[in-house]
């Protein structure tokens, strides 16, 4: 259905009704406990975030590339632990002035380096709505290039 997907005008589009299927593409082909389980089987980390960078949701991987727990996390906002030194940047903060995705690296306080992809999610009045991110530590594999370029 058109009205189901959202085209803002800074030309980023995102479905607001789940993931679409061939036969019916406004359902989400999985019952919630089963999406929430494909997320925290996901390699990658996510973070949910509300339009103001507040962390709504991390999977279980999240908490361990960074280090943090849900617990420590959940209800802060992205500012808030680049301020306490967690982070060096955020994307999220990139994305809510921007309103475009964004990837960046970022070096953690556990002197992880990590790659953070982050996408906006628009609603129906085209305003942003949450913010989607999904994090990856990249630490061995800079550490096997650096390895590479000095032989």
């Amino acid at each position: 259905m058109e009205e189901d997907v959202v085209e803002s005008s800074k030309g980023t589009e995102a479905n607001l009704t789940g993931i679409p299927t061939a036969e019916d593409p406004t359902s989400l082909p999985l019952k919630p406990e089963e999406f929430l389980s494909c997320i925290e089987l996901s390699s990658d980390g996510f973070c949910i975030m509300d339009c103001d960078t507040t962390i709504l949701f991390v999977n279980e991987i999240y908490e361990k590339i960074t280090g943090l727990t849900r617990k420590s996390i959940l209800g802060r906002t992205m500012r808030e632990l680049v301020q306490l030194g967690f982070f060096d940047r955020s994307v999220g903060a990139e994305i809510q002035v921007t309103h475009k995705p964004a990837s960046l690296t970022l070096k953690l306080s556990t002197d992880k380096t990590v790659l953070v992809s982050g996408r906006p999610l628009f609603n129906e009045k085209n305003e942003l709505s949450r913010i989607i991110c999904s994090i990856r530590d990249i630490t061995e594999l800079n550490l096997l290039q650096s390895k590479l370029e000095s032989m």
